[in-house]
């Protein structure tokens, strides 16, 4: 099992192929994780994170190649791969 931006990177550098994937069969979600005794401790702060979040995605989605440069720096994987993924993992701001 593999998962974007690293299946682009394959298909586009190694030629690989996808033979099966889960569409259809799970709804696509991203989640973000925090322990019960953070939440309750600081819930203003929990909120801010996933306001700020969903901020991040709406300017990432609008701004796409400059986003796609963001994250080439911060991981090496080339610009182009996560321009390729970029369209394929749309993200709603604060869903």
């Amino acid at each position: 099992m593999i998962w974007d931006p690293f299946l682009a990177e394959v298909e586009t550098n190694a030629k690989a192929r996808q033979i099966r994937n889960a569409e259809g069969l799970v709804p696509h979600y991203t989640f973000y994780l925090a322990s019960r005794k953070f939440a309750d401790t600081y819930p203003e702060t929990a909120k801010q994170v996933v306001d700020e979040l969903g901020k991040l995605s709406a300017w990432a989605n609008s701004h796409q190649d400059e986003a796609a440069g963001l994250l080439s720096t911060s991981t090496g994987l080339d610009k182009a791969i996560w321009l390729k993924t970029r369209p394929a993992c749309p993200t709603v701001p604060n869903a």
